[in-house]
C-alpha cells in the first residue's frame, strides 16, 4: 500500500499571490434586537468579508434595505465601510407585520441575490390586547374525517370573562385561505369551533388565525393557533461520504430528514436490501440528521424505513450502488486530535493520474498531483487553514471532479468573549457595570471591536430565534446551500455540536460565489462632449477629482473613446462627496461633463430586484408574530401611553422647509412614497409616477395619462411642486363630431392667482366654433410641459411623491362634481435642483447616511431615580463599537429601564486577525421606586 502525507506548509504563501479580475465578498448585520415597536429604533452594525473570511476593503459603502412582504421598499440607505465595517439606524415600519433587511456591499450591486445578507425582523405594538382571546385545540392532531373541537375563551385582562365577543376565523394552508367564519362568544365568554369538511389532501400544518375588531376594543386583536395534521410526509435524503455508494468498500451514508413544512425531522429506522434483509440501523443524531455505514453488493438496492417516531409504510430508496468510483472520508486518528483525508480507488482505476485539492468555494488553496492506487492518505495541515467551510476534491487529470466532500476547520478557533456584570440582580434604573474580556483560543487577551446590546429578554422574544449571528452567518450558512437549522449551535460548547457540524458538511453543498455583473460598481464614468448641435466627443482631456472633505487632486486621461474612467480605489477613505471636472483651456472652449447613467441604473434596478425576492419568501403570510407565546401580557404600565424607545426619524422624512411630508399623506385618498420606496432605475419623473398612482395609466374621466415628456388628462390634474402649484399650463379646446376632430383654439393661462391658489381658466367661446351638429360635443385638453418643469428635476434631490386621487371640484363647462387628481412632488429640504443642460463638473456621493449615538438615560440622582415618567425601553443599551484593550478587556456602564423583567447581554465582533467571536449573558431587574401608571 502506498502511504502519503501531504501537509499545508505552502497555504498562505499561495492565496497572498492571487490576484482577482473583480471582489468577491459576503455580509452580515447585526441587530440590537429581532422585533420592534412601531417606528421603534433599528441599530446595527455592518460587516464587509471576502471569501476567506478575512475583514474586506474593498466597497466603500454598505446598502441595507427594509422591504415588507409585497416587495415594497421601506427604506434604502448607504453608510461608509471603514475597515469592512460600519454601524447605524433604521427606523421600524409604522404597521405590525414581518419585514425583510437586505444588506449587500457596494461591489457585489448586481450579484445574484441568494449571496445578499437577509435578516427578518417583527413589528408589533406595545399595547398589550383589552381582551384576551384562548384557545385550546381538544385534539393532538387533526384527523380529516374526525372530530376536531376549539374551545376559545374569551376574557378581559383582569381575568373576568368578557362576554358575547364577536369574532372571525380563517383557516390557512401554505399561505392560503381554505375556510373563512364567524363566531360570538356566549355570556360566559365561550365558543366552540369544530374543524370539519377540509381539503383532505392539505398535506401541511395548517393555522387557525382568530381575529376581533369588536367596537369596544381600541385596537384589533389577532391570535394564530398552529395545528398539526395527523400523516407526515417526509422527505428523507442521503448523502454517500465522496458523492457516491461504491461497490465492496464501507460507505459512510449521511441522511437529512425534513416533514412537509421544511422542519428538521428526527427519527430512526433499519436499512433493508432489495430481498428486505436488515442490513443496518440508524437513529438522527441532530436536527433530523444522521449517518450509518452500509458494505454494499454491487446487484443490489437498499432502502431505508422509518419505524419511529411515527410508523411511515413508504420506503426510501438509497443511491445507486457504483461498480467503479473513488472514494473519499474523513477520518480523525483515535489517539490523535488530527484529521486525515483518505482516497480510495476501486481496482480498474490504478494507475492512472489525479489530484487532490483543498479549494475555499472556488479559489483553490492547495493542490497535489499523485497516482490512483489501492489508498493514500494525507494529514490535514488545519493550523495553515483559516476557520470556516473547504471543499475537498479528487479529480482527474483533466481536473474533473471525481470525489468531493466539504470539510469545517478550526471550528474551536473562534474568539472566547466573557461577560460579566458586578451584580447578579438589579432594581430599576439601577447602574449596571459590565466587563468584557475577550481572549483566543490559547488564553491570550485579543483587542478588537465589538458591539454590545443589552434588551430586554422577555418582550424581545422572537417567532425566528435561530438566524444565524455573526459567527455562524460568515463562517457556515454564507458559504453553504439552502437553510441550515440552529446555525448558532454549532459554534456552542455542547458535546454534540463538533459532530453535528460534521454532519452539516456531509448534508449540504457549497455555494458557488459569483461577483458582480456590474465592474467596479462604485467606481465612476463619464465621458465630455462639446457643447454644440454634433455633440462631438473630447478626447484629448483631463478630468479632475477632488474630496470636498480631504481635499487633494487625482487626474484621469479621457481615453481614445472618449470616455473616463475613476476606479472606486481612488474614492477610499476620502469622504463622502466628490467634484468631477474638467479645465476650460479658453473662453470659446465649452463643454459638458456627462457621467455615465448606465452602471447607476443598473445598480439602482439590481437593487430593485433585491426587494422583489421577498415576494417568493411568503413575508406576508407569516402569522407567527399572533402566535400565544409572543403575545405580550399586560403589565402595569399597560395603559401608559409612551414610545419604548427613543426613535430616531430619518431625515428624509423629516425636510427642514416648509412642504412637509405630513402623516395624512400616507393615508387614503393619498398615496405616497419617499425615495427609500421608489425604484430609481427607471430614472424619469414620469416613471415614478406611475409606481405611486395606484389606478392603472389609462384613459377615462378622472384617470391620469402619462408620457414621457407631458402629463395631461380629459380633466385637468394639478400638479405641485414643493406645495407650489405648476404656474403654466397648455391648454386647448377640441370639439368632436361625426367628422375629425378639429382643434379651435389654444391658450396659454397662468392657473395659479396670487395667493397661489388655483383658478379656473375662461372657456374661449366665441364665433370661430362655427355652425353645431346635434352630435357635437367639446373635450378640453390640459397639458402640463414636463420638459420645460418636472422633469427637469434631479432626481437625486426627490423626497416624496404623493397622489390624491379623489378631489372633487365643480366646473363651469358642466356644472358638474369632476375628478382633479393632484399631484405633489416633494424635494429635500424645498430645494429645486435641476439636472443641468450642459456642466462642466459633476458631484459625487459614494454613501448618503450617518450614525448617531445612542441615547442613554441618567439615573444619579433621586430625583431622576424617582421620575414619574416611566421608562419603557426595550433595548436597554446599544454600543456599536466597544474597543478591547491590550489586556482584551472593555468595561461598559449604563442604567436599567423600568420593567422588572429578565435582561439579555449580546458582544459579538471580529479583532485584527477577522477572528470572529460571540458571548451572552443574563440577569435579573426587580421592581423600582417608580409611578406605576396604568395598573
Amino acid at each position: 500500500m502506498m502511504i502519503s502525507r501531504f501537509i499545508l506548509l505552502t497555504a498562505f504563501f499561495f492565496i497572498g499571490h492571487v490576484s482577482f479580475t473583480q471582489v468577491v465578498e459576503k455580509s452580515h448585520l447585526s441587530t440590537d434586537k429581532d422585533i420592534y415597536a412601531p417606528q421603534d429604533t433599528i441599530w446595527f452594525k455592518g460587516y464587509s468579508f471576502n471569501i476567506l473570511n478575512q475583514l474586506s476593503e474593498a466597497s466603500l459603502a454598505l446598502h441595507v434595505l427594509m422591504v415588507d412582504g409585497e416587495g415594497n421598499k421601506k427604506t434604502n440607505t448607504s453608510w461608509e465601510l471603514t475597515d469592512g465595517i460600519t454601524d447605524g439606524y433604521l427606523v421600524a415600519p409604522k404597521l405590525e407585520g414581518k419585514y425583510r433587511i437586505i444588506a449587500v456591499t457596494g461591489q457585489m450591486i448586481g450579484s445574484p441575490m441568494e449571496q445578499t445578507f437577509t435578516k427578518d425582523i417583527f413589528v408589533r405594538s406595545e399595547i398589550a390586547d383589552e381582551i384576551e382571546v384562548l384557545a385550546f385545540p381538544q385534539f393532538e392532531t387533526y384527523i380529516a374525517d374526525g372530530e376536531n373541537a376549539i374551545d376559545i375563551f374569551t376574557r378581559y385582562s383582569t381575568n373576568n370573562e368578557a362576554p358575547e365577543v364577536k369574532l372571525s376565523y380563517t383557516i390557512l394552508s401554505n399561505g392560503q385561505s381554505i375556510k373563512k367564519g364567524r363566531l360570538k362568544t356566549s355570556t360566559e365568554g365561550k365558543v366552540t369551533l369544530n374543524i370539519e369538511k377540509l381539503k383532505k389532501d392539505i398535506g401541511t400544518e395548517f393555522s387557525l388565525l382568530i381575529e376581533s375588531d369588536d367596537k369596544r376594543l381600541t385596537k384589533p386583536i389577532k391570535l394564530t393557533v398552529p395545528v398539526a395534521v395527523q400523516s407526515k410526509n417526509i422527505d428523507l435524503q442521503f448523502f454517500p461520504e465522496g458523492g457516491e455508494l461504491i461497490a465492496g468498500m464501507v460507505n459512510k451514508v449521511a441522511y437529512k430528514a425534513i416533514d412537509q413544512n421544511g422542519e428538521a425531522f428526527d427519527l430512526k429506522g433499519v436499512i433493508l436490501d432489495d430481498k428486505g434483509k436488515m442490513v443496518a440501523a440508524s437513529e438522527s443524531f441532530y436536527q433530523g440528521m444522521g449517518s450509518f455505514d452500509l458494505l454494499p453488493d454491487t446487484n443490489s438496492s437498499y432502502f431505508f424505513k422509518v419505524t419511529g417516531p411515527v410508523k411511515i409504510d413508504s420506503l426510501y430508496k438509497l443511491p445507486r450502488v457504483e461498480k467503479s468510483g473513488i472514494q473519499l472520508s474523513i477520518k480523525q486518528l483515535s489517539d490523535s486530535s488530527k484529521r486525515y483525508a483518505f482516497v480510495k480507488p476501486t481496482a480498474d482505476l490504478h494507475g492512472q493520474k489525479g489530484k487532490f485539492v483543498i479549494a475555499k468555494s472556488d479559489k483553490i488553496i492547495s493542490s497535489i498531483e499523485f497516482t490512483f492506487s489501492e489508498q493514500e492518505y494525507w494529514q490535514i495541515a488545519s493550523e495553515n487553514l483559516g476557520v470556516g467551510v473547504y471543499n475537498l476534491r479528487v479529480t482527474d487529470a483533466n481536473d474533473k471532479p471525481i470525489a468531493e466532500r466539504l470539510l469545517f476547520a478550526n471550528s474551536d478557533s473562534q474568539l472566547d468573549i466573557n461577560v460579566q456584570t458586578d451584580k447578579k440582580a438589579y432594581s430599576a434604573r439601577e447602574l449596571v457595570e459590565a466587563k468584557i474580556t475577550v481572549k483566543d483560543k490559547y488564553g491570550l487577551p485579543v483587542q478588537g471591536n465589538f458591539s454590545f446590546a443589552a434588551i430586554d429578554a422577555i418582550r424581545t422574544q422572537s417567532p425566528s430565534p435561530d438566524q444565524p449571528n455573526l459567527l455562524a452567518q460568515i463562517l457556515l450558512t454564507s458559504d453553504l446551500r439552502g437553510s441550515i437549522p440552529t446555525p448558532n449551535f454549532y459554534f456552542t460548547s455542547d458535546r454534540k455540536a463538533e459532530a453535528a457540524l460534521d454532519l452539516v458538511m456531509l448534508t449540504n453543498g457549497w455555494r458557488r460565489y459569483v461577483p458582480s455583473t456590474i465592474i467596479d460598481s462604485e467606481g465612476l464614468a463619464g465621458s465630455l462632449h462639446k457643447t454644440n448641435r454634433k455633440r462631438k466627443l473630447l478626447t484629448d482631456r483631463e478630468v479632475v477629482l477632488t474630496s470636498l472633505k480631504s481635499g487633494g487632486i487625482d487626474y484621469f486621461k479621457v481615453d481614445s473613446s472618449g470616455l473616463f474612467k475613476i476606479p472606486s480605489s481612488y474614492l477610499r477613505a476620502k469622504g463622502d462627496s466628490f467634484l468631477i471636472f474638467s479645465e476650460r483651456r479658453n473662453e470659446k472652449d465649452k463643454f459638458s461633463l456627462i457621467p455615465n447613467q448606465d452602471k447607476r441604473i443598473a445598480k439602482d434596478k439590481a437593487l430593485f430586484g433585491y426587494t422583489q425576492g421577498v415576494l417568493k419568501a411568503g413575508l406576508q403570510q407569516d402569522l407567527r408574530l399572533y402566535e400565544k407565546a409572543f403575545k405580550l401580557r399586560p403589565d402595569r404600565f399597560q395603559n401608559t401611553l409612551l414610545l419604548n424607545s427613543v426613535v430616531v426619524e430619518g431625515k428624509s422624512l423629516l425636510p427642514d422647509g416648509t412642504c412637509k411630508l405630513e402623516d395624512y399623506h400616507n393615508q387614503w385618498p393619498w398615496y405616497t412614497k419617499t425615495r427609500e420606496e421608489l425604484n430609481l432605475g427607471d430614472y424619469g419623473i414620469v416613471d415614478l409616477v406611475t409606481q405611486v398612482n395606484p389606478y392603472e395609466t389609462v384613459g377615462g374621466f378622472g384617470d391620469a395619462i402619462f408620457s414621457r415628456t407631458k402629463l395631461y388628462g380629459t380633466w385637468p390634474m394639478r400638479v405641485y411642486i414643493n406645495c407650489v402649484p405648476i404656474p403654466r399650463i397648455e391648454y386647448r379646446m377640441i370639439r368632436v363630431s361625426s367628422g375629425p376632430a378639429r382643434e379651435i383654439t389654444q391658450v396659454n393661462t397662468d392657473n395659479a392667482d396670487r395667493n397661489g391658489k388655483a383658478v379656473e381658466e375662461q372657456e374661449p367661446w366665441g364665433s370661430t366654433l362655427g355652425p353645431m351638429n346635434s352630435s357635437d360635443y367639446f373635450v378640453r385638453e390640459r397639458e402640463y410641459n414636463f420638459a420645460k418643469t418636472v422633469n427637469r428635476i434631479d432626481l437625486r434631490n426627490i423626497e416624496s411623491i404623493s397622489i390624491n386621487t379623489t378631489t372633487q371640484i365643480l366646473t363651469r363647462m358642466d356644472h358638474e362634481q369632476n375628478v382633479f387628481p393632484i399631484l405633489n412632488i416633494n424635494t429635500i429640504n424645498d430645494q429645486l435642483i435641476y439636472k443641468p443642460i450642459f456642466d462642466m463638473k459633476y458631484f459625487h456621493s459614494t454613501y448618503q447616511h450617518y450614525t448617531i449615538e445612542f441615547y442613554s438615560p441618567v439615573y444619579a440622582t433621586e430625583k431622576q431615580k424617582n421620575d414619574p415618567v416611566p421608562d419603557l425601553r426595550t433595548t436597554i443599551f446599544w454600543q456599536a463599537n466597544v474597543i478591547t484593550d491590550e489586556n482584551g478587556q472593555a468595561l461598559i456602564s449604563y442604567y436599567n429601564a423600568d420593567r422588572p423583567n429578565e435582561i439579555k447581554l449580546i458582544v459579538e465582533g471580529v479583532d485584527g486577525y477577522s477572528r470572529l467571536g460571540f458571548g451572552t449573558l443574563k440577569y435579573q431587574v426587580e421592581g423600582g421606586p417608580v409611578t406605576e401608571g396604568g395598573q
